[in-house]
């Protein structure tokens, strides 16, 4: 887990729940390739992979990691199968104390 604010290089990990159509059942199963992901780095689309996976032992939890390879404002957003939106942000390097954990659509990405 990225600890914020991280340092240029770093693999930022950041855990997030997805959950069944009732909203209360933990959705397992899903896959890297299940996710739509968006990376930005300073308002541009950043080409860093972006890798999606399952927690073992944790019906539902799922981290999304990326490597920070630049100073700047980064943002990650994914979208499950059926639409649930996810999305954080942290800061590398220069004014890294702007770094938060945000809330998009229907979870939290926490640090």
């Amino acid at each position: 887990m990225a600890n914020f604010p991280v340092a240029v290089g770093d693999t930022v990990t950041l855990p997030f729940s997805v959950f069944d159509i009732d909203g209360i059942t933990p959705l397992t199963g899903l896959v890297d390739g299940d996710f739509t992901k968006l990376l930005v780095h300073e308002n541009t689309v950043s080409a860093n992979t972006v890798t999606v996976a399952e927690v073992s032992g944790a019906a539902g939890t799922y981290t999304v990691s990326f490597t920070a390879d630049q100073n700047g404002a980064w943002y990650v957003q994914l979208a499950t199968p059926d639409e649930q939106v996810f999305g954080g942000y942290v800061q590398a390097g220069v004014n890294a104390s702007l770094a938060y954990p945000a809330v998009v659509g229907r979870a939290t990405m926490c640090s």
